[in-house]
């Protein structure tokens, strides 16, 4: 599994610290190799908990 580059600024704990709740999103999701989480989905699951849209 890869995640792509996350455009963001931030300090390089905090950068890392996305990457890697990104990365717990997709095992959690059991999302195949390459697929890509976008922050946008991120923030989604972020507020709701959930990735399906109401």
């Amino acid at each position: 599994m890869f995640v792509r580059t996350i455009s963001a600024g931030g300090s390089i704990e905090e950068i890392c610290g996305k990457a890697h709740r990104l990365s717990l999103l997709t095992r959690y999701f059991n999302f195949p190799e390459g697929f890509v989480v976008t922050t946008k989905a991120y923030e989604l699951w972020k507020e709701t908990g959930s990735l399906i849209g109401h």
